[in-house]
C-alpha cells in the first residue's frame, strides 16, 4: 500500500531499466552485489529475485579475490568452536587478523585466554598492536605469509605429525624458523588449541593457499580450524544463497559470476544493496569503471554519495539495520533476529519490503510475504536437515614466489567498514579514524630514497592518488600498508597487488 508518489516513479524506473537490460543484453548481463552486513532476509530475497530473472550473478563477498576453492567450502564459514570456548583455549594461531579491531568481542575472549596463560600467535603482514601478550609471530608480506605457514607445517612434521596427502612436495625447500617452531610446539602440546583464518587473509589473492595451509596446520596439530569472517553476516550470506555457485541452503549448483568478475567483465546492469563499491570492492577502481560504464544501475541504499549519484540511475532509499527487523547468522551458526530500534526515517523503507515489491512488479512467483519473519522462516525451513560438512582439504599446486615489487596491504580501516560507521561523527573523531597514509618500514624508505618524503603518489595500474607517507617498522618487508575504506583512497586500486610510490 505504500507505493505512491516518488516511490511509484522510482520503482517503475528501476523495473523498466532492468527489464531493458535483460531484453537487450540477456539476463547474464545483470549482476547483483550485496553488503556482507545485510540481513538474511535481504540476502535471500535479492538472490531469489535475481535468479528468477534468469541470472546467477549474485555475491556478497565484495572484498574476496580468490575463489579457486569455493566449491570445497562448507555450507557456511564457522569459528570451528563456540565463542565462549575461545577464552578457554591453551593456544591459538591467527592468520591475517587484526582481531582486536576487526572482531573486538573475539579479541576480548582471546585476551582473557592469554591472561590465563594461553599462547597466542600471529602470521600477519603488519605487526599490529594487541592488548595481550603474543607468544610468537611472523610478520610477512602476503605472498611470504604462505611460506611462514608452510614452515609451521614442516615443524609439525619434524615433530612427528603425519603430513596430509600432497603436502610433502609443497614443503620441500622450506626453512623452519624459530618462530615457526614455537608456533608448532605450542599448538601440538596444548590440550585445546585453534587455528583461525582472519578476515584480511580471506581477501588476499592467495587466500585459498593460506586457507589450505591453515587447515593442514590445524589437522596436524589436533587444533580446531575456523574463520574470522568479514562483515556481520557472512554465514547468513552463504545460507541465503547470496553466492553465485550455490542456491539457498546450499541446495543446487549455479554458475554465476563472483562480485570481482561482475566488475571485471563490465556488465550492462547492476542491482546493488547496501554497498559503496568505491570503498568496499576488492578493486574499487575496476568497480567504479564498470558502474560508470553500465547501461543501468539500481542502488538500494541508506545513504547517497557523490560517487553513487554519478553511477546510479535510480537510488531506492532503504532503512539501515537499526530501523528494520531482520536476522543475522553468527560464526557459531546461531540465528539472531532483532527488531528495528526506531521507525525508518522519512520515506525510507525496509530493504526486504522493497525487494518484495520488486518481485511483485516483475511478476515473480513466491513474493507474497507479509513480514520479515515470513522470509526468515521460509529460508529456515529450507535449511532443515541440510548436513554441515567441513571443507575438503586439497594441497595447493605450489607456493607463491616472492614478488620483487612492493605489495599493498589494504586491510579495512577500523571505522570505515560500512556506510553507517563511515558517517558516524563520534567514531570519525577517534584516533582510529585518521586519513589513510602509505606506511613502509625504514629499510624500504631508505632503499627508495623516501626517508624525508612527506607525501607520495601511489599507483596501481591506472589508479593513482596522493597520500601522506609514514615510516612504520611494524610493516613487513616488501609491503605498503595503505588501508581501504577511507575517503582519501576512495576508488583506488587493489589489495595484495603490486603498488608503486614516488615522492610529490
Amino acid at each position: 500500500e505504500w507505493i505512491e508518489g516518488d516511490w511509484q516513479t522510482a520503482l517503475e524506473l528501476a523495473v523498466t531499466g532492468l527489464k531493458t537490460v535483460i531484453d537487450r543484453k540477456g539476463a547474464s548481463q545483470l549482476g547483483a552485489v550485496i553488503s556482507a552486513s545485510a540481513t538474511v532476509e535481504e540476502m535471500y530475497l535479492l538472490q531469489k529475485l535475481v535468479r528468477a530473472l534468469g541470472s546467477a550473478n549474485v555475491d556478497f563477498r565484495l572484498q574476496q579475490q580468490d575463489f579457486s576453492d569455493q566449491e570445497r567450502m562448507p555450507l557456511y564459514p564457522t569459528l570451528g568452536c563456540s565463542i565462549t570456548d575461545i577464552e578457554s583455549l591453551n593456544a591459538a594461531l591467527l592468520i591475517g587478523s587484526n582481531v582486536r579491531m576487526d572482531q573486538p568481542m573475539i579479541g576480548h575472549r582471546i585476551r582473557k585466554a592469554a591472561l590465563k596463560g594461553a599462547k597466542v600467535m600471529f602470521v600477519n603482514p603488519v605487526d599490529y598492536d594487541f592488548n595481550f601478550p603474543v607468544h610468537a609471530k611472523s610478520i610477512a608480506a602476503p605472498a611470504a605469509m604462505e611460506r611462514a605457514l608452510a614452515a609451521v607445517a614442516k615443524a609439525l612434521k619434524e615433530e612427528g605429525a603425519a603430513a596430509l596427502q600432497g603436502l610433502d612436495s609443497l614443503l620441500a625447500g622450506i626453512e623452519v624458523s624459530e618462530s615457526a617452531r614455537k608456533m608448532a610446539a605450542a599448538l601440538k602440546s596444548s590440550a585445546k588449541s585453534s587455528v583461525l583464518l582472519g578476515g584480511y587473509a580471506e581477501t588476499l589473492p592467495n587466500a585459498a593457499t593460506l586457507r589450505a595451509l591453515a587447515q593442514a596446520i590445524a589437522t596436524m596439530s589436533g587444533a580446531s580450524f575456523g574463520s574470522l569472517t568479514a562483515g556481520a553476516n557472512s554465514a547468513g550470506g552463504y545460507l541465503a544463497g547470496a553466492v553465485p555457485h550455490r542456491a539457498a541452503a546450499g541446495k543446487g549448483v549455479s554458475f554465476g559470476l563472483t562480485a570481482q568478475a561482475m566488475f571485471a567483465d563490465r556488465l550492462a546492469g547492476y542491482l546493488m544493496l547496501g554497498v559503496e563499491p568505491e570503498h568496499e570492492a576488492a578493486n574499487p577502481a575496476a568497480a567504479i569503471a564498470a558502474l560508470n560504464g553500465a547501461d543501468f544501475v539500481v542502488a538500494l541504499s541508506s545513504y547517497k554519495s557523490e560517487a553513487m549519484l554519478a553511477y546510479a540511475d535510480v537510488i531506492l532509499p532503504v532503512a539501515p539495520f537499526t530501523e528494520t527487523s531482520g536476522t543475522y547468522v553468527n560464526i557459531e551458526g546461531r540465528w539472531q533476529s532483532f527488531q528495528g530500534a526506531v521507525k525508518p526515517l522519512g520515506d525510507t523503507r525496509p530493504a526486504w519490503k522493497v525487494l518484495r515489491v520488486l518481485g511483485n512488479l516483475f511478476q515473480v512467483n513466491g513474493f507474497e510475504y507479509i513480514s520479515s519473519e515470513d522470509v526468515r522462516d521460509e529460508l529456515k525451513r529450507a535449511t532443515e536437515g541440510v548436513a554441515f560438512e567441513a571443507s575438503a582439504w586439497s594441497a595447493p599446486a605450489a607456493l607463491s614466489e616472492a614478488q620483487g615489487a612492493l605489495v599493498r596491504v589494504a586491510d579495512q580501516a577500523a571505522y570505515a567498514t560500512d556506510a553507517t560507521v563511515r558517517r558516524a561523527p563520534a567514531l570519525q573523531a577517534t584516533v582510529h579514524a585518521t586519513a589513510a597514509s602509505a606506511r613502509i618500514n625504514s629499510a624500504a624508505a631508505t632503499a627508495m630514497g623516501l626517508s624525508d618524503a612527506v607525501n607520495v603518489e601511489v599507483s596501481q595500474g591506472d589508479a593513482r592518488c596522493v597520500v601522506p607517507l609514514t615510516v612504520d617498522n611494524r610493516v613487513a618487508d616488501g609491503a605498503v600498508w595503505l588501508p581501504s575504506g577511507l575517503s582519501n583512497v576512495a576508488g583506488f586500486g587493489s589489495n595484495g597487488a603490486a603498488i608503486t610510490l614516488k615522492p610529490v
